[in-house]
């Protein structure tokens, strides 16, 4: 593996892609054959979430900001299928989520400037997560007084109700890893180290929090999947594509944000320090989204061919596969629309979207 460029390159970094012009493709041609829709309950999610929003004790302005960021479209969108309860719970985590990240990860949040502070928080995180999961040694532990972290509970509360031993301790395994990540990102960042792309790879498959979404497919089906189904190797493949599919459009997607945030810890940029022509990197991007989509279907045809299949066992692969072209599809035409990204009035008519970064 390549070893990092130099530190302190990443003001240079920022500074040289400043100001050009980008456009990123209509990505519908890739996703062409894959299910695009909304859930039926969105408008009914719509105001469960708002509300669960105004438990984080957010001031006003930041919480209209969040309320207008709509996390029930990003629900709906991603879990097209699922029924009302199960899709709130996985969209509240999904804004439990974006918050905590945001706390740790984003220039403005609380803790992205203080290492020891942020790993408190982790500790503290995995700590009630573990406890709201039913799977902590340590008995009662005192809620947390950081809402970005209390909040985990109402999810944790289902999963525990909704889930076995075994796939909550998969979900556990998936946010310590997600936890760990952020932690060796947030390093990276404080020491303007200019990652190399194997490198932030390496890390974008932790950050990127799609094994942990990914492992919320069983809560949005009803299923309840053994160690055989989660450990099968092409299961595992298809997480593989999904979470690349998934990271690489919100590099892309979310480049304006991010560069007006001053940060570089992106696929573009670093990429751009083998490729200068940022335009050029985008393309090969949107080739490797193109390939990735691809191998995905070739694996999900070889698993649901395979002639030894039993009935339920097939219709359980089917139903993870679809779920997982949902969410690959629903984060991009989400992406699209929300204010979180600010490219919503980016548009063109051919379908794709052109900024300045």
């Amino acid at each position: 593996m390549p070893s990092k460029i130099e530190q302190g390159k990443d003001l240079e970094l920022l500074t040289s892609l400043k100001g050009k012009h980008v456009r990123i493709p209509d990505l519908g041609p890739i996703f062409s054959s894959w299910p695009k829709g909304v859930n039926k309950h969105y408008e009914a999610l719509k105001e469960a979430t708002d509300e669960f929003l105004e438990s984080f004790e957010m001031k006003e302005k930041k919480l209209k900001k969040q309320i207008e960021i709509d996390y029930a479209l990003s629900g709906s969108m991603w879990w097209q299928q699922a029924d009302f309860n199960e899709l709130r719970a996985v969209t509240f985590f999904v804004i439990w989520l974006f918050n905590y990240d945001d706390d740790i990860d984003e220039p403005t949040g609380q803790h992205s400037g203080d290492l020891e502070s942020a790993r408190g928080v982790h500790r503290t995180a995995i700590s009630f997560i573990e406890h709201c999961l039913g799977l902590s040694e340590h008995g009662d532990i005192n809620t947390p007084r950081n809402p970005n972290i209390s909040c985990f509970k109402v999810i944790g509360d289902q999963l525990r109700v909704e889930y076995s031993g075994e796939q909550r301790q998969a979900f556990l395994d998936e946010m310590t890893l997600y936890l760990e990540a952020c932690a060796q990102e947030q390093e990276a960042r404080q020491r303007g180290e200019v990652l190399s792309v194997e490198e932030y790879w390496t890390l974008r498959k932790g950050t990127s929090a799609v094994g942990l979404c990914t492992s919320l497919a069983d809560l949005a089906n009803k299923l309840h999947t053994s160690e055989p189904f989660t450990r099968d190797p092409e299961v595992l493949q298809l997480r593989e594509e999904t979470n690349f599919i998934i990271s690489m459009v919100n590099d892309l997607l979310s480049l304006k944000k991010e560069m007006a945030l001053g940060c570089i810890l992106s696929h573009v940029p670093l990429a751009c320090t083998v490729t200068p022509d940022v335009q050029c990197v985008i393309d090969e991007a949107i080739e490797a989204l193109h390939s990735s989509v691809t191998r995905f279907d070739a694996i999900a045809e070889r698993l649901l061919s395979r002639p030894d299949l039993a009935c339920g066992e097939k219709r359980d692969f089917d139903d993870f596969i679809r779920v997982c072209r949902e969410n690959c599809v629903g984060n991009w035409t989400w992406s699209l629309v929300t204010s979180r990204y600010g490219i919503q009035n980016d548009g063109q008519e051919d379908g794709s979207v052109s900024f300045a970064l």
